[in-house]
């Protein structure tokens, strides 16, 4: 399947960023830093903060065993481990659930990133103006961020009632998931990523989950 025909339907966001402490082992090492993620979405102005997932973090160290044992490094093959592992796209009365995952190499990323191939890279197209430090990628923690304004961008593009009705085969369940998600919705991002190298080359894995959530009503305190 086409990356773009992927992340229309299969993702209602591409990626984000936060790690546990000590993860992306394995390879040569190598870990984004949760706060200069953070950081970097705060100067670009958004509001969105990233999170851990140790789920994740055990799939993406799963696709890099998996490519490694096949011999080929990408983000098709990537994404198809990392969806498979977690089990994802899913959509329920949970709220919408999504993964997907990126393979760069470490050359392209140190040769820098700008904002064009950025829009071309996450096949979305991301509001310059705000990337302020981010307008040339250079390093992991730079692409995460990027990356989460990516997935920002996507999650509301691709959360409506019409985009819903048209992945969830069941009328009911659509018709209930459209009027929680209604009522207000909490996203929530993370990633994992791994630096490691294969045949001579050094790779960048990182996987990406987010979750579209409604925001249920507070229960009153019980006297």
């Amino acid at each position: 399947m086409k990356l773009k025909k992927w992340l229309a339907v299969a993702l209602s966001a591409v990626m984000a960023a936060g790690v546990l402490a000590g993860c992306g082992g394995g390879g040569t090492g190598g870990s984004l830093s949760l706060s200069k993620v953070n950081g970097l979405l705060s100067d670009a102005g958004s509001s969105v903060t990233v999170t851990p997932d140790e789920a994740l973090d055990s799939a993406v160290k799963a696709a890099v065993a998996k490519m490694k044992e096949d011999g080929a490094f990408s983000t098709v093959r990537a994404t198809e481990s990392v969806n498979d592992t977690l089990k994802l796209p899913a959509v329920d009365l949970t709220g919408v659930k999504a993964a997907g995952a990126y393979v760069i190499t470490e050359d392209e990323l140190e040769s820098g990133i700008n904002t064009a191939a950025l829009a071309t890279f996450f096949e979305v197209n991301i509001d310059t103006s705000k990337l302020g430090d981010l307008a040339v990628v250079d390093s992991a923690d730079e692409f995460a961020a990027a990356a989460v304004l990516a997935a920002d961008t996507l999650v509301h593009q691709y959360l409506t009632e019409s985009y819903i009705r048209q992945y969830v085969q069941s009328e009911e369940l659509a018709g209930q998931l459209v009027t929680l998600l209604e009522n207000g919705v909490r996203f929530t991002y993370s990633v994992s990523a791994q630096r490691t190298s294969y045949d001579g080359v050094t790779y960048w894995v990182f996987g990406a989950r987010a979750t579209a959530a409604p925001s249920l009503p507070e229960l009153p305190e019980q006297n």
